[in-house]
């Protein structure tokens, strides 16, 4: 069962691994928030057990009308997440439905600020990418279009067709849409198949 947790209240009385002080004092999924205009709108992240800090960070728009639990239970992303030690953060769309007028990719770029507070964890702004699945993939093209400056790289799938992560982070753009320049990175970290994408795979415990 996948369990979402609450951050500590207190994270300065968790105590510290003097052995390992790189590594996260907390794991698991957790909710949390951003305030987009004047709505309060949830995202989740994902720690998995033994991250160190400053790994790099996805943050996904999955499909509109897949609940975000669901996704996660059905999809191989936890996994994927632990087996190569990043922080994972989950956008849900708002009545199974995506806004783009700017106001979902506003959401995305704050959750892109908002991971950056290090309130329970830390990471570091040069290895934050934007990911979009189906529906998600205009979210995030349109975050990056207007934060070109910011994120590290952008990853798109919109419809099943040509998706990894290999030398260049991005391999899709959406042949309808005119973006700005965008800037793509070279990535070592990881590399997904359309198989992977494909499979369903049970959560890490």
């Amino acid at each position: 069962m996948l369990e979402i947790k609450q951050f500590p209240r207190d994270m300065s009385a968790l105590e510290l691994d003097h052995t390992d002080p790189k590594r996260c004092l907390i794991s698991g999924l957790f909710e949390e928030s951003v305030k987009v205009g004047d709505t309060q709108r949830r995202f989740y992240t994902y720690i998995a057990p033994g991250l160190c800090s400053n790994q790099p960070c996805l943050v996904l728009a999955p499909p509109e009308d897949v609940p975000v639990l669901d996704f996660l239970k059905q999809g191989f992303w936890l996994n994927f997440a632990q087996e190569r030690q990043i922080f994972l953060h989950i956008l849900e769309s708002v009545n199974s439905k995506y806004r783009l007028d700017g106001t979902d990719a506003a959401y995305m770029n704050r959750v892109y600020v908002e991971i950056q507070s290090r309130k329970f964890y830390v990471t570091m702004q040069d290895n934050i990418y934007a990911a979009g699945i189906g529906s998600g993939a205009a979210v995030a093209q349109q975050a990056a279009m207007e934060m070109t400056s910011e994120w590290s790289g952008l990853l798109e799938d919109t419809n099943s067709a040509i998706f990894r992560f290999n030398e260049v982070l991005v391999i899709k753009i959406n042949e309808k849409m005119k973006p700005k320049v965008l800037k793509f990175w070279p990535s070592s970290y990881w590399n997904v198949s359309l198989k992977d994408l494909n499979r369903s795979s049970d959560p890490p415990a």
